[in-house]
């Protein structure tokens, strides 16, 4: 049974970034997006126009420096293979307890449609008072509407900097 790992996040963590539940290379590893196929760490570094660092230690401290935080909106499911349309039974983690003890997050931004969904459906209070934004999911797995890396770099880097120099109204 697939299930997540611990969060990467300290008292700055000022976004937080959530997928839906590491892959299955990811568990064998025990690192987020250790599939070399996922793109996320490609696009996060990118975002910062840095050389992607192949240590997951000093991976795990550029988030934490850059004030972002890294989880997965379930703690375990069923799932036969790495592929979201295959989660069952998904129990999801504690938002709540999260964001009181992080009280400075205030961006959520959802790698893929299917964690925002899953999200919405079990914290949908948490996710009217929290700055949302879902972006191209980091997966390269072939669909219709993937994006290419290049658009999917524009799509975080803007999300990131929404987050970090938020718009004013």
């Amino acid at each position: 049974m697939p299930y997540c790992f611990k969060p990467i996040i300290n008292q700055n963590s000022k976004i937080l970034i959530l997928g839906t539940l590491p892959g299955t290379l990811s568990i064998e590893i025990n690192e987020y997006y250790a599939d070399p196929q996922n793109q996320f760490w490609n696009i996060i570094y990118s975002v910062y126009n840095v050389p992607v660092n192949n240590d997951y230690n000093q991976k795990c401290e550029f988030l934490k420096k850059n004030r972002i935080a890294l989880w997965d909106v379930l703690s375990y499911a069923d799932r036969e293979g790495a592929l979201d349309i295959a989660i069952r039974n998904g129990v999801p983690n504690d938002f709540t307890q999260l964001f009181a003890n992080h009280p400075n997050i205030e961006y959520v931004i959802f790698n893929g449609s299917k964690a925002e969904k899953i999200f919405k459906k079990h914290f949908n209070m948490l996710y009217k008072t929290k700055c949302c934004k879902r972006v191209s999911s980091s997966s390269s797995t072939p669909g219709r509407y993937v994006k290419t890396l290049s658009d999917k770099i524009i799509e975080w880097k803007e999300a990131i900097n929404n987050a970090t120099f938020p718009l004013s109204i």
